[in-house]
């Protein structure tokens, strides 16, 4: 046998090895659990493939062996390799050898490593390189720091590292500010991932990277100051750090086996699949969700603890830096006095980073009776009420906020499993609080809170405003209505804060009605006075009215980013606008007639074309729900654009609505049999959300449609006139495709987290309608069918209302049968109310 083919074998023979390890680590971790030891051991596991690998080719030259060293570097330099984790490689060589001859070694160790499929990620540098890119590169330079040797010659890395850490000892303070620079600057590329219910556990805030950094920051202040770090943590803050890394390394090392590929990302569904994994022999969960909770809060317990340790630890070493403080470890004192002290220097903006690493040591071991003193809750309002949106969220973080509010801690990592809200139930009333506290400092610069802004200025009393965004989901994971359940909550919390009755009154209203607002504006029909005269009777007063106003758009802003738009403000404006009238003027009601008039005469002053004989025209043909269901703006378009001009046939007119990229469109054209389903089946096949939809049939038989809609993002549209022309042109001509068979409805393989469907007829809400809701799983043609299962039923459709909440929309009809009155027969209703059961349930293919 040949030497070429005996170092084959030989390299094979390692390569089975490394496998059948590998696969022997796998089975032990799904047995015990242990990820630091797992990560270690396919570190080390790595270490003996590539020293095997680097002696086959120190036999055939010596030379070159001699004079190259292999180090890891980033994950695998710490020790930390996941399963399925880039080998990050670092070559270094000497002026011995040339690179010609480097890298024909390199093209022989890194083949077998492709064979096994490894991702490896490498560079190669001689000494000399080394330092003077690390000296240019920040990122070159934090790989040294996390530099491991593996093999090959000991020297080269050694002296390397000698030259590295003179280096670091001369700009150790600039590579420190350069980290938390990077890191910062990442945290504002990833948005306001800090909590969110599908995490980075990599990337996030509190997740591995921020672990990464406490050590970066240790290593540099080891190098630079010649001192060790091994004093500088306290024993609890050592066992912090160890509990966080081991729990995120065990998600991360779950994540990579159960994805068989590199995975940081923990979507619902490796929720489901990784805490049924964790949870099956250690405890008997009551079901799936019970266990994706408690994996979940024990996830944001954990971040919350390194976010805080890396805040205040870096923090440290960049004071000893630029102020040459001494660290020392925190030791036991008077807690009770240094929290007051912390409390008075905080809301002076005088509090420093020994305070609070004081504070996250020793909080749990202040006396309970301290959190409730009249003195330490008088400093917890004047924070509360305070314009600095940091100071309650560094309440929160040291854990002070949920002594003084234990109701908090229920909530605060409470995960909400949909993809509406994006964060934990507690960080989602925080980023609330946080939109409260910008709104009055005048720091939101969004076009969108022009109207809030107004309002809030009205605002006379901002107590109650201020509990009710604190407290508004103190009730959720109750199991009951978390409205009612958190009024009732928050007026044992305001009693113990000695607040008067009036204001905790006024709270616990708020706190019931929070999602008033947001029904009305978003899922019925504001033009029906019936619904506007009901919700005014109950609000009964202007303060009520701009609190609760103010309550439901702070709600909206905090779910998730893009959810308050211009769409919603403007409905929340016009809902505002109407209740204000009802409750200022009842008394000044009028016949539907006299209140048409009025109408009438506004558009004739306000437009210069029409006049009263052309409105005469229009009101032969129409019906009051014309006049009332409708802005005047909208009615003073459509008589200048179809009915003074004449226009016969089908018309088509789109209207931008505002900057953001919602539409008008509005169809004139003759009314006949399958015309609303054909027109959405035409924004359906455009992928096109339909937000608004309201039909106007005239008494000539011709027909007004209005839609309100946005264009998808994902299509990478260009808003262009050609493209909305096509769009026109389409809708004019009211072919009707046929998506339903071309799309097979085609859910894009997106996995819901659960089947919902619930469906509610309502028969008091309005005076002239059936209003008809649907809750269920969002798809494409879900409004399509709906609308075919109503018009089959010979029901009218007058308006509908599309509100997506992440994997669930919300639809929204009114309703009235074909003879004009309301949908009342309850044995029809319970057909129908089978029918679309039965509909929705043969479409739910994809759920977890």
């Amino acid at each position: 046998m040949n030497k070429d083919l005996l170092e084959k074998n030989k390299i094979d023979k390692f390569k089975d090895i490394f496998i059948k390890k590998k696969d022997h680590l796998r089975k032990e971790f799904y047995k015990h659990h242990k990820a630091i030891k797992t990560c270690k051991n396919i570190s080390e596991t790595s270490d003996e493939l590539l020293k095997e690998l680097f002696s086959c080719f120190a036999n055939k030259n010596n030379k070159v062996s001699r004079s190259i060293s292999i180090c890891a570097v980033g994950g695998y330099g710490r020790k930390q390799l996941a399963p399925f984790s880039d080998l990050d490689l670092l070559f270094l060589y000497s002026n011995e050898v040339n690179l010609k001859e480097v890298e024909e070694f390199i093209q022989f160790f890194i083949y077998p490593l492709w064979d096994l499929q490894l991702k490896v990620g490498y560079a190669v540098r001689s000494e000399k390189e080394a330092i003077d890119l690390s000296i240019k590169d920040h990122v070159i330079k934090t790989s040294m720091l996390d530099a491991r040797f593996i093999c090959g010659s000991k020297k080269i890395f050694k002296d390397t590292i000698y030259k590295f850490s003179s280096e670091v000892r001369m700009s150790g303070y600039d590579l420190l500010k350069d980290k938390i620079a990077e890191r910062e600057e990442k945290l504002v590329d990833l948005g306001y991932d800090y909590f969110r219910n599908e995490p980075n556990i990599k990337e996030s805030e509190g997740s591995l990277r921020d672990i990464n950094l406490i050590f970066w920051a240790l290593k540099i202040f080891t190098i630079s100051k010649r001192k060790q770090t091994s004093k500088l943590l306290t024993r609890n803050e050592k066992k912090k750090l160890s509990e966080s890394l081991e729990f995120l390394l065990l998600i991360r090392c779950l994540l990579h086996y159960e994805a068989r590929r590199s995975c940081d990302k923990l979507t619902f569904d490796f929720q489901h699949q990784i805490s049924r994994i964790i949870f099956s022999k250690k405890t008997k969960d009551k079901g799936l969700q019970d266990s994706v909770e408690k994996m979940m809060k024990n996830y944001f317990f954990q971040i919350r603890k390194t976010k805080n340790l890396a805040q205040i630890i870096v923090r440290l070493i960049k004071e000893n830096f630029e102020q040459n403080t001494q660290i020392t470890s925190p030791k036991k004192i008077n807690l009770d006095n240094i929290f007051s002290k912390f409390l008075e220097n905080l809301i002076n903006s005088k509090n420093s980073v020994q305070e609070e690493r004081l504070m996250f040591e020793f909080s749990s071991r202040i006396k309970s009776n301290t959190y409730k003193q009249i003195k330490t809750i008088n400093y917890f309002k004047e924070i509360l009420f305070s314009e600095k949106i940091d100071k309650i969220f560094l309440l929160n973080d040291l854990g002070i906020l949920q002594k003084i509010v234990p109701e908090f801690s229920k909530i605060l990592d409470l995960p909400q499993f949909d993809r509406y809200h994006s964060l934990t139930v507690g960080q989602h009333t925080l980023r609330a609080l946080n939109f409260l506290k910008d709104l009055k400092s005048k720091k939101l610069r969004n076009n969108t809170y022009k109207f809030v802004y107004k309002i809030l200025k009205r605002n006379e009393d901002l107590k109650p405003l201020y509990y009710s965004t604190l407290l508004h989901d103190i009730g959720k994971g109750s199991g009951d209505d978390h409205s009612k359940v958190g009024s009732r909550i928050s007026s044992k919390v305001l009693k113990r804060l000695n607040e008067d009755n009036s204001t905790i009154s006024e709270t616990r209203w708020l706190i019931e009605n929070h999602l008033l607002m947001s029904d009305l504006a978003f899922k019925r029909d504001l033009g029906d006075f019936s619904v506007i005269k009901k919700a005014a009777k109950k609000i009964n007063s202007m303060e009520r009215l701009i609190n609760l106003f103010l309550l439901t758009a702070l709600d909206i802003s905090a779910v998730d980013q893009g959810l308050w738009n211009d769409w919603k403000a403007r409905l929340l404006k016009t809902l505002y606008e109407k209740l204000e009238k009802e409750i200022n003027r009842p008394s000044s009601v009028v016949s539907l007639n006299e209140k048409i008039s009025l109408i009438k005469k506004d558009i004739i002053e306000n437009s210069k074309v029409i006049t009263s004989s052309i409105i005469d025209n229009v009101s032969r043909i129409t019906y009051p729900n014309y006049w009332l269901l409708q802005s005047k703006e909208m009615i003073t378009f459509q008589i200048e654009k179809f009915f003074e001009k004449k226009k016969i046939g089908n018309v088509c007119e789109i209207r931008k609505r505002s900057t953001e990229n919602f539409f008008s469109v509005i169809i004139f054209t003759k009314d006949r049999p399958q015309l609303f389903l054909d027109l959405i089946s035409i924004f359906t096949s455009e992928k096109i959300s339909i937000h608004q939809a309201r039909i106007f049939t005239l008494a000539d038989e011709t027909v007004i449609d209005t839609f309100t809609i946005s264009l998808n993002l994902n299509k990478n549209l260009v808003y262009s006139k050609k493209y909305l022309n096509e769009l026109k042109q389409k809708l004019s001509l009211q072919k009707p495709l046929q998506f339903e068979k071309a799309s097979q409805y085609n859910f894009s393989n997106r996995n819901f987290l659960k089947k919902k469907i619930e469906i509610f007829f309502d028969n008091k809400l309005s005076s002239t309608y059936t209003v008809l809701t649907v809750i269920t799983n969002d798809r494409l043609g879900l409004l399509y069918d709906l609308s075919k299962v109503l018009l089959k039923s010979k029901l009218v459709i007058f308006t509908a209302k599309i509100t997506t909440n992440g994997d669930f929309v919300e639809d929204s009809f009114h309703l009235r049968t074909e003879y004009g009155s309301k949908f009342t027969n309850e044995y029809k209703i319970k057909d129908l109310e089978s029918q679309i059961y039965t509909m929705l349930s043969q479409k739910l293919e994809y759920v977890y």
